[in-house]
């Protein structure tokens, strides 16, 4: 069996104590108390039971001492462990302030320049020596992609990785990255490599089970099964469309791939190889004149560090250590002119959540989870196979979803949220196979699902991706990379198209926004640039006839048949889309407009003012201004708008068949979330309809029966002058046409546990905005745009 070893889970996790009978209490090192002496005499005599209650008392004030010794011991060992830190803190000051003279005249009289030059020689604050290649044998610049794992975005505001901060100062950086979901090493290194999300690449977690492969739950540390690793990672791509040779240094997944293909360098993971004679094997690779044109290397820090602290002192001593072995590194290279001829990524897999400090971690040097989630309370083990961690997955043997999910709906565990394949937030791209769970747990950070009770680690990850506690970096610099240049925050899946531009490699297919990463790029690649789109009308088929589907009064009859007639169109540049079948042409229906009204798919268009806020009269009706029988809706039905109260809010195209759970618990808060919005900003357009996913890849069915989902996008203008939108931002949804919400979240919660990607509504629709007036990185931040909260 080989072993690759890189892993989240790499710390044996340390036994709980627990309690048990007095000899095991005894054992353990407490105070044993003697059970009450025993009198078998039928009639007592006074004295000796005077005498006994006179022992049963002194044996419990010596227990009470017990107890009291004990607090005031572990009350000494606290305050032992406050003052010795603070005392290192002093005495780390008073040595510096016993700096000879002369050092500390020596120090000030050195320019800020002269002290970076002296520390990192490899950096030049003017930038003007970066890409300037000086050795021959590098007209392709070579691509090093290096990973610190668990290096949260956070860190960098301790200030104590200048190396970072200098190489992005002739460089690129994300403002943050964000993992895909969940946020583990393995599932986030291979997303890195394929551009894939874990639900296609098939690292679902640091354990899976798959019982196609194999009978029990597989650690990716050490699985001896290829097919769990599915698409095609950078190494393989490059070496089938350049037949040369790539390097990995212990990164997650090139032991294993079903591609069959390995590095020509790739050697077994080994923790215990110093990080400096890592860097050093680097350099020597790339040093080689018949040299790898691609290296991965891995690092397990800061997130070794992290996952085990006594304190934060034990991650920044992580964090200097790297800054250290990185400085000493890109000196080397500097040294041999190797520094300007490379592309140089890095990257982390995810950020980590700290869980608070306790007792238990100050004396046992290890830290309890705030809330240990045993599995068999629940759910009895013969009915599932689970596999353990931050996020818990179940598998039926013989129970539903739903019977499987029932414990632990409604919030019975506290903080612990329950999905099912179909319930699983399009946004977190986790449905798609099996081995994501029958059911999936869910945890609020510092919460865990274990079938073992045991003590755990004092940091951890794995949450929900909006937590930016679990949000990371990404820093690059060389021949091909700007300088001093800023992108905004993307997700994993995004750096494979970065990755094969740099290699000048043909197009991998992946789950990235092609053409996002190319604004980093000094000579990105020419594209097409964005077709001038306009919203087509439908061809008309006579009069516009309109027939009142309730009962409706004079006034109000009179009103929606007069805006028809002559009213405002919608008018934005945003609000242009084109199908995948082939057909965008509109209703108009005055500022409200159907796109692919014959379809199964349809889709409503809004414009909405403020001043539209106001009650207008509204009614449901059926024109045949493009049907010449139209058929009013259902009275049991529903509509897409979401300002129904406006004149052509009910229109009878606009209709669908909803549950009135779900139209109590999501589309209701949804329609008063959206005016708000109008509210706020003065002027939205809203695109809401259906989408068809029951095989939930993410993708629109091609066989359409019942529809499985609900989405809406709203584009709000953050700078509306004179009622003329300056910019525009975007927040959208994607709800499953669920009856109820199982895990009975608030309304603010639910919504955002729904947002979604507007690239994600493109996907599951089968419609793709297609904006004017913007430019093609504009374009492509506000599709895979991540909403972090509810404006």
């Amino acid at each position: 069996m080989r072993s690759v070893g890189p892993a989240d889970d790499k710390h044996e996790k340390k036994p709980m104590l627990k309690t048990g009978s007095r000899s095991d209490l005894s054992k353990n090192g407490a105070i044993e108390i003697p059970e009450p002496l025993v009198d078998n005499a039928v009639q007592p005599n006074t004295e000796k039971v005077w005498l006994k209650r006179q022992l049963v008392k002194l044996y419990a004030l010596q227990s009470v001492i017990g107890v009291i010794s004990i607090a005031v011991l572990i009350a000494i060992i606290i305050l032992i462990y406050s003052v010795y830190h603070t005392t290192n803190s002093s005495l780390f000051q008073s040595q510096n302030d016993t700096l000879s003279d002369s050092y500390k005249e020596q120090l000030n009289s050195k320019t800020d320049n002269e002290k970076t030059s002296d520390s990192y020689p490899w950096y030049d604050k003017t930038c003007a020596s970066v890409g300037v290649c000086k050795r021959k044998g590098y007209t392709q610049p070579p691509l090093l992609i290096i990973s610190f794992d668990g290096f949260s975005y956070k860190y960098m505001k301790k200030k104590i990785m200048k190396s970072l901060t200098y190489f992005s100062n002739c460089g690129v950086k994300a403002e943050r990255v964000i993992p895909c979901f969940p946020s583990r090493t393995f599932p986030n290194h291979y997303a890195i490599a394929t551009g894939l999300y874990p639900e296609s690449h098939g690292i679902v977690d640091n354990n899976i089970y798959d019982p196609t492969i194999a009978p029990i739950p597989q650690s990716t540390k050490n699985t001896k099964h290829d097919e769990l690793w599915m698409g095609t990672p950078i190494w393989k791509a490059y070496h089938d469309q350049t037949n040369k040779k790539t390097a990995c240094l212990f990164w997650p997944g090139c032991a294993y791939n079903i591609s069959g293909y390995k590095p020509e360098h790739s050697p077994t993971y080994d923790k215990s190889v110093a990080l400096d004679d890592r860097f050093e094997l680097v350099h020597k690779w790339l040093a080689e004149e018949d040299h790898p044109e691609l290296v991965l290397a891995y690092v397990e820090q800061p997130d070794s560090a992290g996952h085990n602290q006594k304190s934060e002192k034990e991650v920044d001593d992580a964090l200097e250590e790297l800054d250290h072995v990185l400085n000493k590194f890109l000196t080397n290279l500097h040294n041999d002119n190797l520094l300007d001829c490379i592309n140089i990524a890095i990257v982390s897999d995810h950020g980590k959540y700290q869980h608070k400090l306790t007792v238990s971690f100050i004396i046992l040097g290890m830290q309890l989870l705030e809330n240990l989630v045993y599995i068999p309370d629940f759910v009895e083990t013969e009915s599932v196979v689970a596999t353990s961690g931050v996020i818990g997955r179940l598998f039926s043997t013989n129970l539903t979803s739903d019977e499987l999910s029932e414990p632990f709906t409604c919030q019975k565990v506290e903080g612990v949220r329950v999905f099912t394949r179909e319930t699983m937030p399009v946004r977190k791209h986790h449905a798609k196979i099996p081995r994501v769970g029958d059911v999936i747990l869910q945890g609020e950070p510092g919460t865990t699902f274990d079938i073992k009770k045991r003590g755990m680690l004092a940091a951890d990850h794995g949450y929900d991706i909006i937590h930016d506690n679990m949000h990371t970096i990404f820093f690059a610099r060389g021949p091909s990379f700007k300088k001093n240049f800023t992108i905004s925050p993307f997700q994993h899946v995004e750096y494979m198209n970065l990755w094969t531009e740099l290699l000048k490699l043909e197009h991998v297919p992946n789950n990235g926004s092609n053409g996002f990463m190319d604004v980093l790029m000094v000579d990105p690649p020419i594209r097409q640039a964005l077709p001038t789109l306009s919203l087509q009308e439908c061809e008309k088929t006579g009069e516009s006839l309109v027939s009142f589907c309730e009962k409706c009064d004079s006034r109000t009859k009179k009103s929606i048949t007069e805006s028809l007639s002559n009213c405002d169109q919608i008018k934005s540049d945003y609000l242009s889309f084109e199908s995948s079948a082939g057909s965008s042409c509109v209703r108009n229906y005055c500022r409200n407009a159907v796109l692919g009204a014959s379809s199964k798919t349809p889709a409503v268009l809004e414009e909405i003012h403020r001043s539209d806020l106001l009650n207008a009269p509204s009614c449901g009706i059926a024109v045949s201004k493009y049907e010449s029988s139209p058929v009013c809706a259902s009275s049991t039905n529903t509509y897409l708008s979401s300002n129904i109260k406006s004149r052509f809010g009910k229109i009878n195209e606009a209709n669908f068949n909803a549950t009135s759970g779900f139209v109590e618990t999501v589309l209701n808060p949804l329609n008063t979330l959206t005016l708000n919005y109008v509210r706020k900003f003065g002027l939205i357009w809203t695109m809401s309809g259906l989408a068809f996913d029951k095989n939930m890849d993410g993708l629109a069915d091609v066989e359409q029966d019942q529809p499985t989902h609900f989405y809406r996008t709203l584009f709000y203008c953050t700078s509306l002058n004179k009622g003329v939108c300056k910019d525009v931002d975007i927040i959208s949804f994607i709800f499953p046409l669920m009856n109820i919400d199982v895990n009975c979240l608030t309304t603010e919660q639910l919504l955002i546990e729904y947002t979604a990607r507007l690239r994600d509504i493109e996907i599951i629709s089968g419609y793709k905005w297609k904006p004017n007036n913007l430019s093609h990185h504009r374009y492509h931040s506000l599709r895979i745009h991540i909403n972090l909260a509810i404006i």
